[in-house]
């Protein structure tokens, strides 16, 4: 059976999963199962980790939608691309040379880009080099839309 393939929009979300919208909307994008869990002791609303979609939301003090953990998992059944690229066993050099060929600034710290003006950033536990896999994609409010 062939994957649903879902496009990571900087700033804006991953499919159905889009900032800003409220708990109960996210966990009925996709009826499947979700753990849920407080991302700090000041959370008023836990964040909803759904394994077999590959995301996690964190909710802001009313309960919408404030960032958006993107990543892949072993037996998910929905496979996500930025800018017509999988994102699966994409490295960081490649994603690198994505955003620079579309002239979209970013930094690179010690865990991975941070691209400020889109609303995207990566993570990686361990980061060595440009050739490693990412691990994770984050989806934030843009610098743009703030």
């Amino acid at each position: 059976m062939e994957r649903k393939i879902v496009a990571i929009e900087p700033g804006v979300g991953a499919g159905p999963i889009i900032l800003g919208n409220n708990r109960e909307s996210i966990q009925n994008a996709y009826k499947y199962i979700y753990s849920s869990f407080f991302k700090s002791s000041d959370s008023k609303f836990r964040s909803d980790h759904c394994k077999i979609a590959g995301f996690i939301a964190h909710y802001d003090l009313a309960g919408d939608t404030n960032y958006i953990e993107i990543f892949n998992e072993e037996n998910q059944e929905v496979d996500y691309a930025i800018y017509g690229t999988r994102t699966k066993g994409i490295t960081l050099g490649k994603l690198k040379k994505i955003l620079t060929l579309r002239n979209i600034h970013f930094e690179v710290n010690e865990y991975g880009i941070e691209a400020e003006s889109i609303g995207l950033s990566t993570f990686n536990h361990d980061l060595q080099s440009d050739e490693d896999v990412i691990e994770s994609f984050g989806i934030f409010k843009s610098a743009q839309r703030a």
